[in-house]
């Protein structure tokens, strides 16, 4: 057989479905005895009759799914083109209140994770470090602390690699 004459040996999704149709149809006819074993049909082979120049193609070829999807990339920079400019508009003072506010959230983001490490909780105290870095992505301290609570849970290399794009 050719290369492309491969999908007469394959199994066909659509004969599967097809029995299962079948099988359903004639379930009470088999409760009833042996009336129901005789009246179902024989199955069909789907390879009869194919020829040269009478096929059908029963399997199509699926398309690998990128990883990143077109629509999300443009949606995001738009996102991110629309709050540059909301922030060009704002005058500095409130850029300077807003960030001001930023900096207490992330500070109490940073006590509750400091309570949480001297607990010895270290999973809570990753967690509130990483929501105060959200904050404030510009706090050598904060990745120093969660770095070290990760060490701590002995998940050395998470710990290192957390630091590992941070000037200090």
């Amino acid at each position: 057989m050719d290369s492309d004459e491969t999908f007469l040996t394959q199994r066909s999704l659509v004969m599967d479905v097809m029995r299962q149709l079948d099988d359903m149809l004639n379930a009470n006819k088999m409760d009833q005895g042996t009336k129901g074993k005789e009246e179902k049909k024989p199955e069909v082979d789907p390879s009869t009759g194919v020829t040269d120049t009478s096929f059908v193609v029963a399997v199509r070829e699926m398309r690998k799914k990128s990883s990143r999807p077109f629509k999300k990339v443009l949606k995001s920079s738009n996102l991110n083109q629309i709050t540059f400019m909301c922030q060009i508009d704002v005058t500095q003072q409130c850029r300077e209140e807003a960030r001001a506010d930023r900096h207490r959230v992330a500070e109490s983001f940073r006590r509750f994770g400091n309570e949480e490490f001297r607990r010895t909780n270290y999973e809570k105290a990753i967690y509130y470090y990483s929501k105060a870095i959200q904050y404030v992505v510009d706090s050598p301290v904060l990745y120093c602390n969660r770095a070290l609570a990760k060490i701590k849970l002995c998940t050395f290399k998470t710990g290192l690699a957390s630091l590992e794009g941070l000037a200090l």
